[in-house]
């Protein structure tokens, strides 16, 4: 089962974002050689809003998630000291009855 947490972050006085995306990159070294192939990382910042961040914690597990898992809510708490944090969970959803959407994409989106 394919799911994806979700932590969308609107920074307040970062004045010194190539420290954010360093800190974003020790993260994500971290986490892949921890968590190996059962979660993936991905970081985007919005296009028009250069404050705005949304990390993408992508898993692929047996089961569906019963909630937060314990490393998002980790970096939500890192964020939450200076930035507005919305944390939430998006499961797959698998569309029989449709094309498959993800013949758009690639198979590994991350």
């Amino acid at each position: 089962m394919t799911w994806i947490e979700i932590i969308n972050a609107r920074l307040t006085g970062v004045s010194k974002p190539w420290e954010l995306k360093g800190l974003f990159s020790e993260i994500r070294a971290h986490v892949e050689v921890r968590a190996g192939k059962m979660v993936r990382l991905a970081f985007f910042r919005n296009n028009l809003v250069e404050n705005d961040w949304s990390i993408h914690i992508r898993w692929k597990t047996r089961t569906k998630p019963t909630g937060k898992t314990e490393l998002g809510i980790k970096l939500a708490e890192i964020l939450t000291s200076f930035a507005l944090v919305d944390h939430s969970i998006w499961v797959e959803e698998q569309l029989n009855d449709l094309d498959d959407p993800r013949r758009w994409f690639n198979d590994n989106p991350y």
